[in-house]
């Protein structure tokens, strides 16, 4: 979408270095050739179009097979002092995983808005370079523009892992630039202390990634909760800890169980996993699933014990001879000593780009053109109707949801059909992403009231309630309600990203004066 947005502005070519990653669009099923086979046939044109367009306007772009945006920048393109600006919402384990963790339990999901979070101290010095990816991977977790650690030996080993010696070198020889001055500390806003020699192993959830349980308390939680007990699904990797060591360790767990002939179990309605993400309906569409996030280590011993109430560092399970079994706390490395390129993916520019047609096929439920937006008009904000006024937490899964409607992502009219889809409207308690249409007097799907509305040059408006908009980057959650006919946003308060998107696409995010208006 991104680049369809680019090239409706009629620029000849990008003016700063650019790369596109073909990722998120490989569904994980039968083993990695075969899904990666899977996905250039059931996306043919949109990575014919992504790398076509790449090539025309003198950008880079790493081919399906490559990786994730996340992995690749780290491994390629990240140096100590630089600057990068990813279109992810967290481009960049007691790891860093639990670390972040930790620090949302404490903060809240809003509570690095309009802040960069530094990290500082001597537990800098004993977390590997992948572990600090992580951390700042999923500081977007808590609303946080962006997220610092100090230069430290376990970068310089992962520049040189990754055959950048030259790099480190040049940092070395930086050391000033690349760690906070001394006595800095006494200019922070806010300082919070984690001590990681008492940090125990965190599981976060369900619905929201703040909501922040010590492994050893999650227990007595989850028997004092509603939540189902019996996990459906364990899930490992993710842009957030895809790492080495995590995986190793993760792998070293699978290890030990198959070693004592036990099997992964699982039943419906929990699930654990290793992402950045629990909002509702996130990974399976259901909004009765609940979601709860912690390290791949734990996502693994999860997986063999298939309940909530599991301890991995206290309890035993039962092996194939009945036998009681305990894991052994999984050892690894932060790096392997040297990283495997693998299959050269990487596309750059065409040198005759003017030669290069971009196609797009008008018949195409995929790709769609982009037309400019009506220009603004005095009095487009006046006598707005209210399409629905959203109950509770509303992130951009709620107002664009993922899923089968990643097939749409380039096709705005097709993707605008899943508009608060997973929102719960205060007006219509029980009936999720549906909208009272002022017009006819009866309920339909949000974006059907909302085409309706459009038809009818009825202008509309969205009213939200705390930290509207917040989770992934997701501009379409902003591009749909301008497409559909919206002017506003109103709410008591908005998540740092989405309030930047709706402006860029000529939305108002209006906040309330009185946080107590929204209840009238």
């Amino acid at each position: 979408m991104a680049l369809l947005q680019f090239i409706s502005a009629e620029l000849p070519e990008v003016q700063l270095p650019v790369t596109i990653h073909g990722d998120h669009l490989i569904v994980a099923e039968k083993g990695a050739k075969q899904d990666l086979e899977n996905a250039k046939q059931q996306y043919r044109e949109v990575y014919e179009f992504l790398a076509s367009a790449s090539a025309r306007y003198n950008i880079g772009f790493w081919k399906p097979g490559s990786g994730i945006i996340h992995t690749i920048l780290f491994e390629n393109y990240a140096f100590p002092g630089g600057l990068i600006i990813g279109t992810d919402s967290h481009t960049p384990n007691a790891g860093g995983m639990d670390i972040i963790l930790k620090l949302a339990g404490i903060v809240s999901v809003s509570g690095g808005k309009s802040k960069i979070v530094e990290f500082f101290g001597p537990g800098t010095e004993t977390l590997g370079a992948t572990a600090m990816a992580t951390v700042c991977n999923m500081s977007a977790e808590i609303g946080s523009t962006s997220c610092i650690f100090p230069f430290s030996d376990a970068m310089a080993r992962y520049l040189s892992a990754t055959k950048r010696d030259f790099i480190a070198d040049a940092a070395r020889s930086n050391m000033g630039l690349l760690r906070a001055d001394e006595g800095s500390e006494r200019y922070y806003d806010e300082i919070i202390e984690i001590d990681l020699d008492t940090l125990e192993p965190h599981i976060n959830g369900p619905y929201t990634p703040d909501l922040s349980h010590p492994l050893s308390k999650f227990s007595n939680e989850v028997k004092g909760s509603e939540w189902p007990k019996e996990l459906s699904h364990a899930m490992v990797g993710s842009c957030t800890n895809s790492s080495y060591e995590d995986l190793k360790k993760a792998s070293e767990l699978v290890r030990q169980a198959e070693t004592a002939g036990l099997k992964p179990k699982g039943v419906a309605n929990s699930v654990i996993s290793s992402f950045n993400r629990n909002f509702v309906g996130r990974h399976d569409g259901n909004p009765g699933t609940h979601s709860f996030v912690t390290s791949p280590e734990l996502v693994t011993a999860f997986a063999y014990s298939g309940s909530l109430h599991f301890n991995p560092l206290m309890d035993e399970v039962l092996d194939s001879q009945g036998q009681a079994f305990k894991f052994t706390p999984p050892v690894a490395e932060d790096l392997p000593t040297s990283f495997e390129s693998g299959e050269n993916y990487y596309q750059p520019p065409a040198e005759d780009r003017l030669a290069v047609k971009v196609q797009v096929s008008p018949k195409s439920d995929k790709l769609q053109l982009l037309t400019p937006f009506e220009p603004w008009k005095p009095g487009n904000a006046e006598d707005l109707a209210i399409l629905i006024k959203v109950k509770g937490k509303c992130t951009t899964d709620h107002i664009s949801p993922a899923g089968p409607w990643y097939n749409y992502r380039g096709h705005l009219e097709n993707i605008s059909n899943n508009l608060l889809t997973g929102a719960e409207n205060a007006f219509l308690p029980g009936d999720r992403g549906h909208a009272l249409d002022l017009t006819t007097g009866t309920a339909a799907a949000v974006p059907a009231v909302a085409r309706r509305y459009k038809t009818a040059g009825i202008r509309w408006c969205v009213v939200g309630e705390n930290n509207y908009g917040e989770g992934s980057s997701r501009e379409h959650a902003a591009l749909e309600p301008r497409y559909l006919g919206g002017v506003a946003v109103v709410a008591n308060s908005f998540a740092r990203i989405h309030e930047t998107n709706l402006k860029k696409q000529g939305m108002l995010p209006l906040t309330f004066a009185d946080p107590d208006a929204y209840g009238r």
